[in-house]
């Protein structure tokens, strides 16, 4: 630990190289410091066995919506993994809110009094501390007994098709491929069907975003003032279905608040917005040399470029179809640390 310690962070460029450090001349440990720092996807495999894909959908979409979440568990590391793997489900956007894996019961109950949005995970025994009822947007998460309870009014907000394709494919994964799979494969294969959501509602994002140039800064429009433009209007028009405009004008909504905002009247546009703020952080980022979030931007490529033919297909279908060629090619590499597994996960994700 104390020669692990004793080495520098690496610096996050393009061609990050790692800490290597060996213990007793046998053991290498390697750090590497991400390009993309928002992508962990490490717990996602622990997450899929302890909560069923249609209570991971659901909350997933209410972390869209900024609800309040209270995980229970009697396992310490149960805990921070899941409540880590819920928190990075949304990538590329992040929880911009309170989040504490492990919250000591003593300060539970006044932090549970705070109006904004968080992520807390519990020990059992908290619970016998805090007030039995619900609040309308907290959701309590058993993560032992695969059970959640939600608030009133706490229904669907993804366009069907998205939130079916998420499911299913989820439901593939833990019918099929959970206990018989490589834990790594299936963080892979979850963290790239909730990307799906993300690629399918922000494909069209590139022709209606635009970043200001650093050396224009001094003659930025006043209604660029944060640093890009985009067109909300236009981008919303030109969706495919009336579903996606539904949830995209809410998702987004915080950019069309003025700074009034800090002098909120009513409750309902202080929800509005919390509901904007996971994607107001994701324009800051967005298309920063410093932020190149190349995971997303590889996907939104590839979406583009899809012909007909690859649009007609089932996505569930074709996520089932790159899965198991995945697996299979894997299977042919001799360890998984072979250079070989590497290229491959490039290649086919």
């Amino acid at each position: 630990m104390q020669s692990f310690y004793s080495k520098p962070l690496p610096i996050a460029t393009l061609n990050s190289s790692g800490i290597i450090c060996k213990l007793n001349n046998r053991r290498v440990f390697f750090y590497i410091c991400p390009t993309d720092d928002r992508l962990n996807h490490d717990y996602f495999s622990t997450l899929l066995s302890c909560l069923s894909p249609n209570y991971i959908v659901h909350l997933f979409e209410s972390m869209l919506r900024s609800k309040k979440i209270l995980c229970f568990s009697n396992s310490l590391s149960k805990l921070t993994k899941c409540c880590l793997a819920l928190s990075f489900l949304l990538y590329p956007f992040m929880w911009p809110y309170p989040f504490v894996s492990v919250m000591p019961s003593s300060w539970l109950n006044d932090l549970l009094e705070s109006p904004c949005p968080y992520i807390y995970g519990c020990l059992y025994e908290t619970m016998q501390r805090i007030p039995s009822t619900m609040e309308k947007d907290s959701i309590r998460v058993d993560l032992d007994s695969d059970t959640i309870d939600i608030g009133l009014n706490d229904g669907f907000i993804l366009p069907l098709d998205l939130r079916q394709t998420l499911n299913a494919s989820l439901e593939y994964l833990i019918r099929f491929r959970l206990i018989k799979s490589d834990l790594n494969l299936i963080n892979i294969a979850i963290s790239e069907a909730c990307l799906h959501v993300f690629t399918e509602l922000f494909y069209r994002l590139p022709d209606f975003f635009q970043r200001d140039q650093q050396n224009s800064s001094s003659d930025r429009k006043e209604e660029n003032r944060l640093g890009y433009d985009f067109r909300s209007d236009e981008f919303l028009i030109l969706q495919p279905m009336p579903a996606y405009v539904t949830f995209l004008n809410d998702f987004i909504r915080g950019i069309e608040i003025d700074c009034c905002c800090f002098f909120l009247e009513n409750l309902i546009d202080f929800v509005f917005l919390f509901l904007g703020m996971i994607f107001l952080k994701f324009l800051d980022d967005y298309q920063r040399i410093d932020q190149p979030f190349s995971l997303f931007i590889q996907r939104l490529d590839e979406r583009r470029q899809m012909t007909l033919d690859e649009l007609a297909q089932n996505p569930v279908l074709r996520f089932r179809q790159t899965f198991d060629l995945l697996e299979k090619q894997i299977k042919h590499s001799s360890k998984s640390s072979n250079p070989i597994f590497s290229k491959l996960v490039k290649k086919f994700f």
